[in-house]
């Protein structure tokens, strides 16, 4: 290493191409070694094709060097050799020294060098790797925020349950079965057998342990009155209410069973990046490189082919131009792209906590301030919504909406606005992390709301903030991405997820209607009933003006048409299920 690093200075020092009379004392001056040593490095440089030394003898004739390789050269050549030897965060470092030039010829190369997916065999293991960016992963169920949140925690850890989305069911996972009478008692059953990544074994009072720690969310702390072990097999959810869809809410990846004896050792901060779980593959490198899952061998259920994944960590220089979590593009000529909607939405919620929006009326002369077609126009890859479901968005029309433009003269309407608002309107941005959040939505409405003279004020709200502080703000702009269960993603937006919608409900009338409604859809043992009781509270709160749905997001995605392994292909979000992919050959 110490070789590279005088191989740099002596291209900074000595320009490419050119004999440049010099000596064994400057060289050794210059790198700040012996004259011996200055020989052994320029014999390595020679052997590299890096340089030329020319040493002459005879009285009045000086050693000459050529320099066979710029600075820039030389940095783009040991970057290719740190990625190769997988030291991925020398790499970028050095690419930082860099032109901007070089940079970009870098990344072109980094980018070819995986076609942003890669499969290697080494050692007889099948290895997927790939670039990624770095989000600031928490792998803490409890706490995840993101879709790389979940996506991980979904390969590291179990629930009880799982929702299988081809057939809209729920499938055994920990537990082979679950059972009740009544809808409020629910008992489940686990399998035998079944260990942590660290040895220790999984049993029911590890289940009641994680539950108690996860009442202290939304979602659960209004279900669950107590939780029993009647045997190491069996877990007791005894709950509030009847709630057949309770068994559901064990789906969702904050309810992942977690070893608490690891979590009290290393404590909350440590377990976000180095999580322990139970499920197919377990996390065994965290670093500036690179994450490292490698399949758990005393998985209790299918093991997954694929035996490891190295997931690099990526700059933002060294992204892809493409909106996605993978750096992706199409590999070759065997894949084919595929437009896909992402089912959730944009959204601005009004607030009839505060002064301004408790009145319908005041509701809706913001809410005709606002044209959705203009956020389209700002922003690519970005279609119309009239709901959380795509679907249901290609069915509602506009008058469902209130209208796409102004249904009172501008002057009017201005007029209208003023005898109402006395200050300037609060806007709240969702944060979800440092670069990932809603500004820029938000600013779009700010200018919408400023061409009629309505002087507003936009601050970032982290999500992790949500219930403490959404009291002081008029109006919200924030978006959600449903899960593969919809209807539960739903109704936990609706009430008890990180962003609840029921937070911005005050009004008596109304929010007695949404708990309502809520407790009825989980009265009901029929889905088809649930979506039609969901689908009249959705329109209730367009209606009264709560939300105004802004625009679905879609993504380009790519999946190959005849490839050896088998299930690499990219969900709606652009994330690949390691457990799933397998080798034909």
């Amino acid at each position: 290493m110490r070789y590279m690093e005088h191989m740099e200075k002596l291209t900074s020092y000595y320009p490419k191409g050119l004999d440049i009379e010099t000596s064994i004392q400057e060289v050794s001056k210059l790198l700040h070694c012996t004259p011996k040593h200055v020989k052994t490095v320029l014999h390595y440089g020679d052997q590299q094709q890096l340089l030329n030394w020319h040493a002459e003898r005879g009285r009045g004739k000086h050693p000459r060097i050529r320099m066979n390789v710029s600075k820039d050269d030389f940095l783009f050549i040991r970057a290719k050799q740190s990625v190769q030897q997988e030291n991925y965060h020398d790499a970028f470092q050095l690419m930082e020294s860099a032109s901007v030039w070089v940079q970009q010829q870098f990344k072109d190369w980094f980018l070819k060098q995986f076609n942003h997916i890669q499969m290697e065999s080494d050692r007889e293991l099948d290895v997927f790797r790939y670039p990624f960016y770095n989000v600031g992963l928490i792998m803490d169920p409890m706490y995840a925020k993101s879709r790389h949140d979940s996506h991980m925690i979904q390969q590291i850890f179990n629930r009880l349950v799982e929702y299988d989305r081809e057939s809209d069911e729920l499938v055994p996972s920990l537990a082979h079965n679950w059972e009740s009478e009544d809808g409020i008692n629910w008992y489940f059953y686990l399998h035998k057998g079944i260990h942590f990544h660290h040895g220790k074994r999984l049993t029911s009072d590890d289940v009641k342990q994680s539950f108690n720690r996860l009442r202290k969310l939304q979602l659960f702390k209004h279900e669950i009155e107590w939780i029993t072990t009647p045997s190491i097999t069996t877990v007791h959810f005894q709950l509030n209410k009847i709630n057949w869809i309770f068994p559901r809410y064990l789906a969702k990846m904050s309810a992942s069973i977690i070893p608490m004896d690891v979590l009290k050792e290393v404590g909350e901060q440590q377990f976000q990046k180095f999580p322990v779980g139970s499920g197919p593959y377990q996390l065994t490198v965290h670093n500036n490189d690179k994450i490292r899952l490698e399949a758990f061998n005393d998985y209790f259920g299918k093991r997954s082919w694929i035996d490891r994944v190295d997931i690099i960590q990526t700059p933002k220089l060294y992204q892809s131009d493409l909106d996605s979590p993978f750096l992706l593009e199409s590999p070759d000529q065997s894949w084919h792209k595929l437009d896909v909607i992402e089912e959730g939405a944009e959204f601005i919620l009004f607030n009839d906590n505060t002064e301004i929006c408790q009145d319908i009326d005041t509701r809706k002369m913001i809410r005709y301030c606002i044209h959705r077609y203009k956020f389209q126009k700002h922003q690519s890859r970005k279609i119309p919504a009239h709901s959380f479901l795509s679907e249901q968005s290609r069915s509602n029309s506009e008058v469902q909406q209130g209208g796409s433009s102004c249904e009172e003269p501008k002057g009017n309407l201005q007029s209208i606005i003023h005898r109402k608002i006395h200050r300037p309107i609060r806007i709240a941005a969702q944060q979800i992390r440092e670069d990932a959040h809603h500004r820029p939505v938000a600013e779009i409405l700010q200018k919408q709301l400023e061409d009629l003279g309505i002087q507003s004020i936009i601050e970032m709200l982290p999500v992790e903030n949500y219930y403490k502080d959404i009291k002081h703000y008029d109006l919200f702009v924030g978006g959600v991405m449903l899960g593969e269960d919809r209807l539960l993603s739903l109704v936990s937006n609706l009430y008890g997820s990180t962003i609840s919608i029921s937070e911005c409900i005050h009004e008596s009338e109304m929010r007695t209607e949404l708990i309502h409604q809520l407790n009825r859809m989980k009265q009901e043992k029929e889905d088809s009933k649930r979506w039609n009781i969901y689908f009249k509270l959705e329109e209730q709160l367009i209606s009264k003006h709560y939300i105004y749905f802004l625009s679905h997001r879609t993504h380009s995605i790519y999946e190959p048409s005849d490839h050896h392994y088998g299930s690499l292909q990219l969900d709606q979000n652009g994330r690949v299920d390691y457990r799933r992919i397998w080798k034909r050959w």
